[in-house]
């Protein structure tokens, strides 16, 4: 699974250092996974709650920190939309639709921070596209470039062992 947005993660432990060690665990071992629906994810995670088709809740610390995304089993992506502390109200199914008014945005390279949060906010917008789309043409370019900007400004350290033994228990 590629994840997008996982700049996140770091400013939340940053934040949050408690969660540091748990997120990383978190971050390899999503990494690792191929996933053809959502319900493929109850069978490896079993903090994990689906909230629609392809949103997904993790909870990272039980009771304490969780994380909201969304997948596109189809690329195998992985958008992480929020990383929170953990309240059960926060993990409704709230459906977004892509507005068909909306202009396509014009597709630029990614140099900053600013940047690659205003391609991330787009890429939410069209995360439901459908495929053959121009919507979706744009989603599958705009992923490609976060994810390699990603990968040239980021990187997450593996986790500590015993953390991430007791994260996955």
């Amino acid at each position: 699974m590629k994840i997008i947005n996982y700049l996140q993660l770091q400013k939340f432990w940053q934040r949050y250092p408690d969660a540091e060690e748990a997120l990383k665990a978190w971050f390899y071992e999503m990494s690792a996974q191929t996933w053809q629906e959502g319900r493929d994810v109850l069978n490896h995670f079993s903090n994990a709650k689906l909230l629609g088709k392809e949103e997904i809740s993790f909870e990272i610390i039980p009771d304490k920190y969780h994380i909201k995304a969304i997948f596109k089993s189809s690329r195998q992506v992985l958008l992480i939309q929020q990383i929170a502390k953990y309240q059960k109200r926060t993990l409704q199914n709230v459906s977004s639709f892509l507005d068909n008014t909306e202009e396509i945005m014009t597709i630029r390279p990614i140099y900053t921070q600013d940047d690659l949060q205003e391609t991330v906010d787009r890429l939410e917008d069209l995360f439901n596209a459908e495929e053959g789309t121009p919507e979706y043409d744009q989603f599958v370019i705009l992923t490609e470039l976060v994810l390699a900007f990603q990968r040239e400004n980021t990187k997450i350290d593996f986790p500590d062992p015993v953390e991430a033994i007791r994260y996955h228990m």
